[in-house]
């Protein structure tokens, strides 16, 4: 398994917008995305602007297919938009479970 977490902070007022953009994402990109096991989105209890991602893929290679995919580079656009910075990201592979 390989792991994509991205650490953001959305926008003041613009929490709900971002939710339902991560929606379109769920409907429309999701059924194509190759490799593609789950997301889920956290949010800081200290600072609930403060957002992880944490997007699960079988390997680098599907997660790379969909980080570069139009569909997805277009979405990616759209979430900058609703940020203050671009997300800092950190990827990697499993090496041992739980």
């Amino acid at each position: 398994m390989f792991v994509s977490i991205s650490r953001y902070r959305v926008k003041a007022g613009m929490e709900e917008d971002l939710k339902a953009h991560n929606e379109e994402w769920k409907n429309s990109i999701r059924p194509r995305a190759t490799g593609f096991i789950s997301v889920h989105v956290y949010k800081n209890p200290k600072d609930p602007r403060e957002w992880t991602s944490v997007a699960t893929f079988v390997d680098q290679y599907s997660e790379n297919l969909n980080a570069n995919s139009a569909d997805h580079k277009r979405w990616y656009r759209r979430m900058l938009e609703m940020l203050e910075a671009p997300p800092e990201y950190w990827q990697g592979e499993l090496v041992q479970e739980g």
